[in-house]
C-alpha cells in the first residue's frame, strides 16, 4: 500500500463504522450492495461504537476503529489501531478498545467545544 491509496469502505474498521452508521441508499454510494458487510454486521457495529478488520482488506493487517463524534451526534472522523494480524487477536483489541473509545471521547469533547465557540 502506498500514500494516496484509497481503501474499501466495506473491508477496513474506518469504513464499517461509516457504512454503520448510514441508510442503504447512501451506503451504496460508497459500495456495491454485494460488496457490503451484513445487515447484521452492520447493525452490530452500530450498536457496539466500535468495528473490527481481521485481514479483510491487507491480509496481514487488523484493524479496531471507534467513532469521533460532533455537537450534533454525527460522525466526524474515525479513530483507529492497526496491528499485524497475527498480534492484533481479541486479547489485543480488548486491551486497545477502552483506550481508544476514551481517546475518541476526549477528542469528541474538544471538537464539540471549538464547534460552540465558532
Amino acid at each position: 500500500m502506498s500514500v494516496g491509496t484509497v481503501l474499501s469502505m466495506a473491508t477496513t474498521a474506518q469504513g464499517k463504522i461509516w457504512l454503520a452508521a448510514m441508510g442503504m441508499q447512501e451506503r451504496l454510494k460508497w459500495a456495491h450492495e454485494d460488496e457490503l458487510p451484513p445487515e447484521s454486521e452492520l447493525d452490530q457495529i452500530a450498536a457496539s461504537g466500535f468495528a473490527r478488520n481481521k485481514g479483510e482488506n491487507e491480509p496481514e493487517i487488523g484493524a479496531l476503529s471507534v467513532p469521533i463524534r460532533d455537537v450534533s451526534g454525527k460522525i466526524a472522523a474515525t479513530l483507529s489501531a492497526f496491528g499485524m494480524l497475527n498480534r492484533f487477536d481479541d486479547a489485543m483489541a480488548e486491551t486497545a478498545l477502552p483506550k481508544l473509545k476514551a481517546a475518541a471521547g476526549d477528542l469528541a469533547a474538544e471538537l464539540r467545544a471549538s464547534e460552540v465557540r465558532a
